[in-house]
């Protein structure tokens, strides 16, 4: 046996033992000889089937819910809505500034607007859970759809929506002034500031 056919023969096992289906035929050389030539057929592909596994479906499935839920306005364990409300420009000033407080909210809110929040609650029969008596004037409340329909007829509410989920992002700010390497009380940096306010600036906050 000459060493081209015993290279021959060696190549075969090899492709069989791959699992492959060789084609095979005696060639001559072109010096007389016989030699076995191998020819291969090009390997099948197989398709994989795409399959979704039961982590990516339970994964899809919880996305899919919390993109749901951040389209549903907040409720509260009985089914009631949270709405903002804001109330009118001039109905504080119906009221007269005396000393009084809630126990439920900051002692520092506006007198006025608490006894405004006080009458609103006894008017249609909720409870606020929030209170905004500075940068506005209002309440934040769950309401059964027919309290947000008397609510929203009263004269003393400008506007009233209901609360949807939101979600902030933004980038991560230092307070240490790069300038002197001094820290800076919190907030401060953050408003473009690196002074303690004097009352002389406005801020406006939509």
């Amino acid at each position: 046996m000459n060493t081209e056919f015993r290279n021959s023969i060696c190549a075969l096992v090899g492709i069989i033992a791959l699992g492959a289906s060789p084609q095979w035929a005696m060639a001559s050389s072109g010096n007389g000889s016989k030699g076995l030539r191998v020819t291969v057929p090009p390997e099948r592909r197989v398709e994989r089937p795409q399959v979704d596994m039961p982590e990516n479906v339970m994964t899809s499935a919880i996305i899919q819910r919390i993109e749901d839920n951040k389209r549903q306005p907040i409720k509260d364990k009985a089914g009631k809505i949270q709405y903002i409300i804001t109330f009118a420009d001039d109905a504080p000033k119906n009221y007269a500034a005396k000393a009084i407080t809630d126990s439920r909210f900051a002692n520092w809110h506006d007198s006025k607007v608490i006894q405004l929040l006080h009458d609103t609650e006894t008017a249609h029969g909720f409870s606020a859970t929030h209170l905004y008596s500075q940068t506005m004037q209002g309440l934040a409340a769950f309401l059964t759809p027919q309290q947000a329909d008397n609510l929203g007829r009263d004269r003393r509410v400008k506007r009233m929506s209901p609360n949807m989920p939101t979600e902030l992002s933004g980038g991560i700010w230092s307070d240490t002034n790069p300038t002197y390497y001094e820290t800076l009380p919190w907030g401060i940096q953050a408003v473009g500031g690196n002074k303690a306010s004097n009352g002389a600036a406005t801020v406006y906050v939509g």
